[in-house]
Order: structure tokens, then sequence, then C-alpha cells
């Protein structure tokens, strides 16, 4: 049961003023209080339903959309694969693109240069390496140059190694033949500056003339390799009174010897002089 709330005259009860209507949102907020207030003065309603009525709803602002960044379009990346297009005639090969395929040949003539220093510290005799500087070293240069005039024509090349190529490798044969002796008399020095250019000829210079499809080097080790005079190999152009135990041993390669490609057949009998005992 609702207890009725009469209002008494002692009680000082004051409409709302317009002033502090200000509180309120708007003017219709404010007259709905006063009616109210002036029913509970009559004690018609009691004074728990004097409330404020509800505030009116204020409608909601409608959200902006989210701003979309503009997308920058992707850019193509460019080939970079693709080599543009040479303009005009295409420049001339430089020497060093020339001699491409002879690279092996070059490297070890270059190489014969290089370790100049080191193959005199190892002779034992070094008028033998004045020849050997005068017969190789000195050519060295020119025959590199000439590699790049050659442009794998096959009649050059075969001029250039048989006319240039062969008398130098003439002269390292003849050097290690010179080296070989003193090693035969066990100077260490010489044992290893024998090592050295059996290495570079029978091995680099073979395989890089092989590559070619040039020729072989006959395999003839000095003071180690016996002639045979009943199915000779190699051309006899000298011999030398030597004790029995040098007879037939080969002392010297005056020219190197040449087999094909393939190895299988002599193209060239090397020139040599072979110890003899009477």
């Amino acid at each position: 049961m609702r207890i009725i709330k009469k209002i008494t005259k002692e009680e000082d009860v004051q409409p709302i003023s317009r002033q502090q209507t200000d509180g309120f949102q708007n003017i219709a907020f404010a007259q709905e209080y006063d009616k109210r207030l002036a029913l509970f003065k009559t004690g018609l309603i009691a004074d728990t339903d004097i409330k404020e009525p509800a505030k009116p709803q204020q409608p909601s602002k409608p959200s902006k959309p989210a701003a979309k960044k503009p997308t920058t379009p992707k850019q193509e990346k460019p080939n970079t694969r693709e080599k543009p297009k040479q303009k005009g005639p295409p420049k001339p090969k430089t020497p060093e693109q020339k001699r491409g395929p002879y690279n092996g040949i070059y490297n070890v003539l270059r190489a014969l240069l290089q370790d100049k220093k080191l193959h005199y510290d190892l002779c034992p005799d070094k008028d033998d390496f004045t020849q050997y500087e005068s017969d190789v070293l000195a050519k060295i240069d020119s025959l590199c140059d000439d590699l790049s005039d050659l442009d794998e024509d096959k009649a050059r090349e075969k001029k250039w190694h048989s006319e240039k190529l062969q008398p130098v490798l003439n002269g390292v044969a003849m050097f290690l033949s010179r080296i070989a002796h003193h090693a035969y008399r066990k100077n260490r020095s010489a044992e290893a500056l024998l090592r050295d250019l059996e290495a570079r000829l029978y091995g680099s210079m073979n395989i890089a003339c092989k590559e070619k499809g040039w020729f072989q080097f006959q395999k003839v080790i000095p003071f180690k390799s016996k002639y045979n005079h009943f199915l000779p190999k190699q051309t006899l152009v000298g011999t030398v009174d030597v004790p029995r135990k040098m007879e037939d041993l080969i002392l010297e390669i005056q020219a190197v010897g040449l087999l094909n490609a393939a190895g299988t057949a002599i193209i060239k009998e090397a020139k040599v002089i072979i110890g003899v005992c009477e």
C-alpha cells in the first residue's frame, strides 16, 4: 500500500523555475516535471511517483564510414635479366677474350716466367740456366701475344705450334736433360727442379695441347729412360761413351717427340743422344 503524503501549508513547495530548467535537456522535460509536482500538491499521487521523466533519447549520430586508404598501384619491377640491345656494330674482342680457348697453354707458358727466380735458385749450374733463359724464357712473351691471333683457325694453329711452340719446348727438354744429369749425381736441388720441369712439360703442357686436339708428348726422362735398339721409338742423333751401367741410357733430348691427341700413334719421334759402352 502506498503512503499518500499531503502537503501542508507550512511546507514551502515552489514550482520549478524557468531558470532551473537549464539542467534539463529541453523545455518539454521541465514542463512534465511541473505537472507531476502540481498533482503531488493536491495529494493525487504519492511522493514515490514524482520522478524525473525519462530523458528523451537523442538520435545517435550516424557513424562515419572509415576512410579507405588510397592504394598505390603495384609497380612492375624491370626485368634485369634481359640485356639491352646493343646499338651499332659489336665491340671488338680484347686480346684476353681472343686467347680464351688457349688459356691452358697461355698459363703454362706464363708460369715459366713467373717461376724464373725459383728455377734459377734450384739450378746447380748457372751456365745451364743462362742457355735456358735464351732458348725459352726470352721467347715466351712473343708466344703469348701470338695466341690472340690464332682465332681457332686450324691452319694457323698448326703453323704456330710447329714453327714457334715446338722449338721452345725443345729448349725446355734440353734444359731438363742437363738438370737430369745433376740429379743423377744426387744433387738435391736438381732433383727438385727435375720433378718440377717434368710436371710442366709432361703434365700441364701435355694436357693443354691434348685438349686442343693437337698432340701429346713422348715421355722421355734422361738418365732414366733407355733406348731400345730392336724397337726404337726415338731417333738416335748421337752417342757418348759411358760406363757399362749407363749403357743405352738416354742422356739428352734434343727435340721432343709427339704422339697424336689420342696418344695411340707416333707423329714425330724424339731426337735423343744415348750412352754407349765399347
